[in-house]
């Protein structure tokens, strides 16, 4: 006596139809890897060497510079020297205002998996030389940083850390210190 109970809800399941489905259409959006931040200890050694300075003054490379080595402003206005002084507190909130566009230049750029200490020590080296020379917008070839790191040399990007010493065409010893703290950084899993 199931057979035919069974058989007459198969019976009326079949009968009902519903309407067909639509075909849905998935738009393909490109996948933004997420936002990764400058560690702490990736911080720490961008503010030791680029220092405190509460008033704009001229940098090594002959630019107007504020705070924490900023150039510019989170409005995009370029530090002059007429500008007035500011604070620690807000030299810092600067700072990580404009390093946002620095991390985001090198989890765009670098096409490998990074740890945490190799990605921040790559956001310090990147403030102190610049989105254009990291990438070669400006010299028209990339760094050997980003080419060695890309193609998976790590051990040659970290050594490649040390060509970017100079300023103004002269070796600068706080750049090889600053360039051998990031190094170490880059190298501590």
């Amino acid at each position: 006596m199931v057979f035919p109970l069974v058989h007459i809800w198969a019976s009326f399941l079949s009968n009902f139809t519903g309407p067909e489905p639509e075909e849905v259409v998935v738009e393909e959006k490109p996948v933004l890897p997420p936002h990764r931040f400058i560690n702490a200890a990736g911080l720490a050694i961008l503010k030791q060497y680029e220092g405190f300075k509460a008033k704009p003054y001229i940098c090594p490379a002959g630019v107007p510079t504020i705070g924490y080595g900023c150039t510019y402003y989170s409005s995009g206005k370029r530090v002059t020297l007429n500008d007035p002084a500011i604070t620690e507190v807000e030299a810092s909130a600067l700072l990580r205002e404009i390093l946002v566009s620095f991390e985001a230049a090198v989890t765009r750029e670098v096409k490998t998996v990074m740890t945490e200490n190799e990605f921040s020590a790559l956001v310090c080296l990147v403030y102190n030389i610049g989105v254009g020379n990291f990438t070669g917008v400006k010299t028209g070839k990339p760094s050997t940083v980003l080419m060695k790191l890309n193609a998976n040399d790590k051990a040659g990007a970290a050594a490649a850390f040390g060509m970017w010493v100079k300023a103004g065409g002269k070796v600068l010893p706080g750049l090889v210190k600053r360039r051998e703290s990031e190094k170490q950084l880059f190298l501590t899993v």
